[in-house]
């Protein structure tokens, strides 16, 4: 199959890259450009105002409704907006995440929808720049690009920062573009060229993770390379499937942040992954959590300054995606965000023979993995879910028919 080039759709892949870069804004201008960072403020603030009008503006001469992952989302960012204002917290920081949210799903639905030879043509060269770029500073700085302060009740200062920010900032970006890549260079343009490009991203990505030694990050990208292997070879076993990765993942919340068990992998923890049986202090922070989500578990505290956080759970967050969630937002947000998850990994499975979407389903449960220890919500993490729900169910172009075919086959 040969692929055609629409105007039209080149048009609003060219407008689609530029409405979504301010949603990547790399740390090192937030650290250390403030000119730059307020400019990219408002340059976000455009791409979300844009975003909105042209979206309802479909909807209403489409005589369409939103899809079932915007409204998921949209109750996502509502919950923690109500939340924000209950509690008398940071209001307009919290309808800023929550619009941004909301506006990236569609943009990328919008995408999607149309194709998913063009999603990946405006994502894969965003994310593979900042990636390179950082990459570079990691090579340049070995030892740090720039020290980072947080003055509070608490002081914290690092000097392990590069253009992506600090260590474990880096699988933010890493994963993503390490997938996007791997679709797009080795499913959708499999060439001599497009090949050499995957495994260089692929050597890069790994660097910057294995280079740090931040122990979830690097389980999680050795993992997320097995299965590659596994699915290009296809020797991916059935029960390696997008289900199975969630509920393996509510055992190892049940496990380790619940019940505390982890004093039987003791000898991994400590002698392979260079940790303490508390994850570095982990579970003390875990602790401080439940017992303010139980002080208010229904709204919880919205998005409040950080001295307050701080002084609650000794430190800026929960360190566990899923207990950050219900401290900030309680039940109402976490409700609807584990009805997106659910949603999430149903369309996955649905759709669990072609291989690209099992290599999206890995890199979910990588990103479930990494929650279980940080709480990052970055818009480079959650466009992941929006793309997990649309990757199965789109147009591909393929310059091979074949190809598309072979990737088609049942898992064995």
């Amino acid at each position: 199959m040969k692929i055609r080039l629409n105007y039209r759709e080149f048009l609003f892949g060219v407008l689609a890259f530029f409405l979504m870069v301010p949603f990547f804004k790399p740390n090192y201008i937030y650290a250390k450009m403030p000119t730059l960072n307020t400019m990219f403020l408002y340059y976000l603030y455009g791409a979300i105002g844009f975003i909105f009008l042209y979206y309802i503006s479909i909807l209403i001469i489409n005589k369409k409704a939103p899809s079932p992952i915007i409204v998921m989302v949209a109750f996502y960012a509502a919950t923690l907006i109500v939340s924000s204002f209950i509690n008398d917290g940071a209001l307009m920081a919290a309808v800023l995440e929550g619009f941004s949210y909301i506006a990236l799903f569609i943009l990328s639905e919008l995408l999607l929808t149309r194709s998913l030879n063009l999603f990946l043509n405006v994502i894969t060269p965003i994310l593979n720049i900042l990636v390179l770029i950082n990459f570079a500073t990691l090579i340049i700085w070995p030892n740090g690009m720039y020290r980072s302060f947080v003055v509070s009740e608490a002081f914290w200062n690092s000097g392990n920062n590069w253009f992506l920010g600090y260590d474990n900032a880096f699988f933010a970006y890493v994963l993503p573009a390490l997938l996007f890549s791997v679709i797009k260079y080795l499913y959708v343009h499999r060439t001599f060229l497009s090949v050499t490009k995957a495994i260089i991203m692929t050597v890069v990505c790994t660097y910057s993770i294995i280079s740090r030694w931040q122990a979830t990050a690097v389980v999680c990208i050795i993992i997320f390379l097995f299965v590659l292997v596994l699915i290009q070879i296809n020797k991916l076993p059935a029960i390696a499937n997008a289900k199975t990765y969630l509920w393996g993942n509510v055992v190892v919340f049940l496990g380790f942040v619940v019940l505390r068990v982890q004093e039987i992998f003791s000898y991994v923890i400590k002698n392979v992954l260079d940790k303490d049986l508390t994850f570095s202090g982990r579970t003390e922070i875990w602790d401080l959590s439940i017992k303010s989500f139980y002080k208010s578990p229904v709204f919880g505290y919205g998005i409040e300054d950080l001295t307050e956080t701080i002084r609650k759970i000794s430190i800026n967050s929960s360190h566990n995606q899923y207990l950050w969630i219900l401290y900030r937002g309680g039940l109402v947000h976490f409700l609807p965000f584990i009805v997106m998850l659910f949603s999430v990994v149903k369309r996955l499975y649905e759709k669990r023979n072609i291989a690209y979407v099992r290599v999206t389903a890995i890199a979910l449960c990588t990103i479930f993995i990494m929650w279980q220890f940080e709480a990052i919500s970055t818009h480079s993490i959650m466009i992941l879910l929006v793309f997990a729900y649309h990757v199965g169910y789109v147009k591909l172009e393929t310059k091979k028919e074949k190809y598309q075919d072979d990737n088609r086959l049942a898992v064995s």
